[in-house]
């Protein structure tokens, strides 16, 4: 009895397992499916909506039996459209498939879940499975070109470049403390400039580094740009700054961020990133400072000087430091040896000097300053040399003094004068030289005058005067004729 129980169970079990391996079991693979829109494909004036493929869809089936499937997408924005794919799976196997999608200018580039891709039974269409439908967007701002020229640590220059398709650059070279680092943007439109709603405006660039002792310039952290019309490039922003000699080495990134917005108002976004390590050698006297004074030089001037400063930023004590400032023209001829500076992360690594050169005989012309450093003494570590432009002296001329034309008096006058006397006083009493309120006034002092002889009213008798004689003249001609 107890037997024939047994069997009845296992009976029992086998059918509800076999009913289970019979029912349907398929299930999709992936843990979400990818769709990319490209909205390079908007090429034509009056364009509003793209195709595009999903990443492929995998369906596996675990049950005992063949299943015929339907595959679509669901819960989708609604200026979207799609298909459905219907499709039989043998047992224990996977089947795999596509779905087209019609897709509009609507999404922020980057990445969206705009619905689901679902499976369902072909026989009465229940819901098999389901996982997220997600739309990777394109930017259609990119950054076409990031050039990087920079020193490496032994003081040569280099240039990387980071590419449109990459996303991460790390530096071929370790970068030199205390050198220049310069950072220069190509930015592209990639929309066609056919489609109506080609233009990207309210461009920006944004910087961050991952440590503000990167540098000790003051650089801003956004930039501006102009708007792009479609297939467009601009390529004006240059970042220039000097990597801090203050930091020991170690790794740093810079990352940077371009944003716009399309004319539908969709954000195009991308984020690239600049790794690179600070190196430092043994020996690197530098000359951080050589200022000369004043600023305009010109061939007046009788001395100049030199702000000079040298700063070990090696990783060895200098016990024998040096350095020179040379020019055989102007006479100038500096040298000191031996000089003691500990290393770079230490307090006592800088060394100064002011000085004053004496000028004889300047020339208008160009002279070279050629300041070098060494270690060991004669070792040479660094290098630069000053253009000294001396212009032509410019002497203030003073002005010319004024002129008076001295206006000799006629006969007639001096003949006036000499009735009245040499001076003629005015103000005040005779008596006393030079009394207040007294001015003498002398013949040579006198501007002679012309004044006109007649009068307004002379003119108008002198005409009056010949009417009347032409009128007399007229009337004897008459009277001449008459009696004749």
């Amino acid at each position: 009895m107890g037997k024939i129980k047994l069997k009845i169970l296992i009976g029992i079990l086998t059918i509800l397992l076999f009913a289970n391996l019979a029912s349907a079991a398929v299930n999709i693979v992936e843990d979400s499916i990818m769709i990319e829109a490209d909205y390079e494909k908007f090429t034509d004036e009056d364009q509003v909506n793209i195709s595009a493929t999903t990443n492929t869809i995998t369906v596996h089936n675990d049950g005992l039996t063949n299943e015929t499937i339907i595959v679509t997408a669901t819960g989708l924005p609604e200026d979207y459209a799609t298909g459905s794919e219907e499709m039989t799976i043998e047992p224990g196997k996977n089947a795999t498939t596509k779905l087209t999608l019609t897709i509009p200018h609507e999404q922020d580039s980057g990445e969206t879940n705009i619905g689901n891709i679902v499976i369902k039974s072909a026989d009465d269409n229940s819901e098999l499975g389901s996982v997220d439908l997600i739309q990777n967007t394109p930017s259609m701002l990119v950054f076409d070109e990031i050039e990087i020229d920079y020193y490496n640590e032994d003081g040569s220059t280099e240039s990387d470049t980071l590419n449109k398709e990459d996303e991460e650059l790390d530096l071929s070279e370790k970068v030199r403390i205390g050198s220049e680092f310069v950072i220069s943007f190509t930015v592209e439109n990639l929309f066609d400039n056919d489609y109506d709603e080609h233009k990207i405006k309210d461009i920006e660039i944004n910087v961050d580094l991952s440590s503000s002792k990167l540098t000790e310039d003051d650089i801003d952290d956004k930039y501006d740009l102009e708007n792009l019309d479609g297939e467009e490039s601009d390529s004006t922003v240059e970042i220039r700054f000097n990597i801090s000699d203050e930091e020991k080495a170690k790794s740093y990134d810079i990352e940077f961020t371009l944003e716009g917005k399309d004319d539908k108002s969709s954000k195009h976004k991308v984020v690239k990133v600049i790794t690179f390590e600070t190196g430092i050698v043994d020996d690197d006297l530098r000359i951080i400072k050589a200022e000369v004074t004043p600023n305009e030089l010109s061939t007046c001037l009788d001395e100049l000087s030199l702000d000079f400063q040298i700063k070990n930023l090696g990783s060895d004590d200098q016990k024998y430091a040096a350095y020179s400032i040379f020019n055989q023209e102007l006479d100038i001829n500096e040298n000191m040896k031996d000089i003691v500076l500990e290393q770079y992360d230490d307090s006592d690594n800088t060394y100064s000097e002011t000085f004053t050169f004496p000028l004889e005989d300047i020339k208008e012309k160009k002279y070279y300053l050629d300041i070098n450093t060494y270690y060991n003494n004669d070792k040479n570590s660094d290098f630069r040399r000053i253009t000294l432009d001396f212009q032509k002296c410019k002497v203030d001329t003073p002005p010319e003094p004024e002129v008076v034309k001295k206006v000799e008096p006629t006969p007639e006058e001096n003949k006036t004068k000499e009735d009245a006397g040499q001076t003629t006083t005015t103000g005040g009493s005779n008596s006393g030289n030079n009394g207040a309120g007294d001015t003498q006034v002398s013949t040579s002092d006198i501007v002679k005058t012309v004044e006109d002889p007649y009068t307004q009213e002379d003119y108008l008798v002198a005409i009056i005067v010949i009417g009347i004689v032409l009128v007399l003249a007229m009337v004897i001609t008459f009277f001449v004729v008459l009696l004749k």
